[in-house]
């Protein structure tokens, strides 16, 4: 059997095993994870925290396991973080069947330690298996299969949860992440592991210091981090606007934080399409706008003539669109300033500066709000508004503000024609 039907077969396992992989992900996302921790007691800034937990995981961990994937093999690590997540997905049901919710925190770690450990050992599985005149058409049909595979079973959770016990259904599909998780470990066999591990001499401080010195490396890790910072917690602040100062019923919590991704199918494809044009740089301004504008929107939700559910709805569509632009450009940038060589930590290293700023996000706000900074009442322009209001204000100053941080992009490449 010659090469080519091989890599066109690992190809496609590869598309089914991150489907696989993205849908119990996207849990924290698509606003389930927010309806089981409501139905264990778990509400406002405590729930905040949990849901940026598996980014501060990964931003310290992905790094270590990276590192580690360069010498001890993509196969080694990948079983390791795919196990860790199966683990973690049968203590939640447990957790979750006996309303256990002092567990809850250390079972995320567990999870997200797992979820580090795929990650770090993701693309170097992936890139050797594709031909580099291939990889944009491979990767753009990689992100656009697996955001419609969360979609479907994104509007399959919400029909769930119309049923009469909320918790019920959760743990049905809790239920259903356990076996996802115990499949993705024949799928991940399945794909041949043609990846090169780099020296067994290099060391930790060494390997942070080469990627350091790429040129732009800092400078654009800085500009993510503080990207993430302003905007990586709002997602979740509308859902729980929706769940906690409207008390919308599970199913539309959920129904509408599954129209981000909907959204982001839009600007996948219209994305990637700006980036080859015009580079990263027009893109990430045009992101922060974008960002801006729809938390202003959410935020003068009392002076617009449309129901609520809607205004949401239009929220979480354009904020999908918005993010899938800055995922594009990040990738773009991403792939350009990583070195050939350590290339699996050098992404990962990247990476984990937008981990941190999500994390943070998620952290400060619920501090913010434990602290009283902003107390539900509080008045603008004549509306009573939420203390989630006054983190979306913060969120409009600081994608604002950040904008200035533009100049930290190096945009070394201006088109990319093989974007992931």
């Amino acid at each position: 059997m010659n090469e080519a039907p091989d890599l066109r077969r690992a190809q496609r396992q590869a598309i089914l095993l991150q489907c696989f992989t993205a849908v119990p992900m996207l849990a924290f996302s698509n606003g389930f994870m927010l309806t089981l921790f409501n139905q264990l007691g778990i509400e406002g800034e405590q729930a905040l925290r949990l849901l940026g937990l598996p980014s501060l995981v990964s931003a310290f961990a992905i790094v270590l396991f990276a590192f580690w994937t360069d010498r001890i093999g993509v196969r080694t690590m990948g079983l390791i973080g795919i196990s860790a997540s199966l683990v973690a997905a049968v203590l939640l049901l447990i957790a979750s069947w006996f309303k256990l919710s002092a567990f809850v925190c250390p079972i995320i770690i567990l999870s997200g330690l797992g979820s580090a450990a795929f990650i770090a050992c993701w693309f170097p599985l992936a890139d050797p298996i594709v031909q580099p005149s291939g990889r944009g058409r491979f990767f753009g049909r990689l992100r656009m299969t697996w955001t419609l595979a969360c979609i479907v079973v994104g509007f399959s959770i919400a029909a769930l949860l119309r049923r009469p016990d909320p918790l019920d259904s959760c743990l049905i599909v809790l239920a259903g992440f356990v076996v996802i998780h115990a499949l993705r470990i024949p799928l991940f066999r399945a794909i041949p592991d043609l990846s090169q591990r780099s020296p067994q001499g290099t060391t930790l401080p060494a390997a942070l210091s080469h990627a350091a010195i790429q040129p732009g490396f800092l400078a654009f890790g800085s500009y993510l981090f503080l990207l993430r910072l302003a905007m990586g917690a709002v997602p979740w602040i509308f859902g729980l606007l929706q769940q906690q100062v409207y008390h919308m019923p599970a199913t539309d919590v959920v129904l509408l934080a599954n129209l981000l991704s909907v959204g982001a199918l839009v600007g996948f494809w219209l994305g990637g399409r700006l980036v080859d044009r015009h580079g990263p740089k027009p893109v990430f301004m045009f992101a922060h706008a974008g960002y801006t504008v729809v938390a202003a929107w959410v935020l003068m939700r009392y002076a617009l003539p449309l129901p609520t559910f809607a205004i949401f709805a239009i929220a979480a569509i354009a904020w999908g669109i918005f993010d899938a632009f800055s995922s594009i450009a990040v990738t773009t940038e991403v792939l350009a300033l990583s070195p050939t060589s350590n290339r699996a930590f050098s992404i990962s290293l990247l990476n984990a500066f937008g981990y941190a700023g999500v994390a943070l996000s998620a952290w400060a706000g619920s501090a913010a709000i434990a602290a009283g900074l902003f107390r539900d009442g509080w008045s603008l322009f004549g509306m009573s508004m939420s203390g989630f209001d006054g983190l979306l204000i913060i969120t409009c100053f600081l994608v604002t503000t950040f904008v200035v941080t533009l100049g930290l992009v190096p945009s070394v490449m201006k088109r990319h024609h093989d974007l992931p």
